[in-house]
């Protein structure tokens, strides 16, 4: 009869953890929890959008003023280009003529 009882409460014991299990894995659930990314907000006015992507006191200006104002900017970023100094690199050689009329590097030059 004690073997019964023990038999019996393993059985019991085994029967809620399994029980308990399966109901989560049937639920859909594990017990490894997935972290959440971040939830992204997608701007969907007119207004959202602009602001999302340019500086506010761009959205706030008129359509004339936001044409004059991005004009004077391409042209400031054009000017700038132009005004640009462009270095190019040089090496100097040194060469010098032999009796027979052939050019060779200068003493102390690697070449």
């Amino acid at each position: 009869m004690k073997k019964f009882r023990t038999g019996f409460i393993v059985f019991l014991l085994f029967y809620l953890l399994a029980y308990c299990v399966f109901d989560k894995v049937r639920a859909g659930e594990s017990y490894i929890e997935e972290p959440k990314g971040p939830t992204i907000t997608i701007p969907y006015t007119e207004e959202q959008m602009c602001k999302a992507f340019l500086r506010a006191e761009i959205c706030d200006m008129s359509p004339e003023e936001q044409e004059k104002f991005l004009l004077e900017m391409f042209r400031a970023l054009i000017e700038q280009k132009l005004n640009e100094e462009k270095e190019v690199e040089g090496i100097e050689i040194c060469l010098k003529e032999t009796e027979q009329g052939k050019l060779i590097p200068c003493e102390g030059m690697d070449i």
